[in-house]
Order: structure tokens, then C-alpha cells, then sequence
């Protein structure tokens, strides 16, 4: 996976996104759903090694909802 990002130039911000729009697309509420898959995204903020795991979470929500619904 770690040759896939840097072959790709994903920085870790992109996967919190990549995760995020893969778990909640058109099929699955991400409100209704989210204390399903929670624990996942705490795994991937405790992985990350610059302590920004939550701020980089925080940024992907903000804009996972922001292109869902851009008025």
C-alpha cells in the first residue's frame, strides 16, 4: 500500500478522503452509518505519525459534505 501512495503521490491527507468517499457514497447515509465504521478512521488517525490525524479527519468531513452538497 505504501508503493501505491508514493507511486500514485497520495499525500495522507487524500486517504482520509479516498476512505471516506469509498465507505459513504450514494448507497450508504454517512450519518446513519458512520458508529459502523468509526473505529476505522481511528485506526488511520492513530497510525498517522504527525499528530494531524484529527485536523486531517475534521478537513475531510468538512469537504466530503461540501462537494455532497455544494449550496
Amino acid at each position: 500500500m505504501r508503493q501505491t501512495q508514493l507511486v500514485l503521490n497520495i499525500t495522507p491527507d487524500y486517504k482520509y478522503y479516498i476512505l471516506l468517499c469509498g465507505i459513504f457514497g450514494p448507497h450508504k447515509n454517512i450519518v446513519k452509518h458512520w458508529t459502523t465504521y468509526e473505529d476505522l478512521f481511528l485506526q488511520l488517525i492513530s497510525q498517522d505519525s504527525s499528530q494531524l490525524g484529527p485536523k486531517r479527519l475534521w478537513q475531510t468531513i468538512v469537504q466530503f459534505f461540501m462537494v455532497k452538497y455544494e449550496d
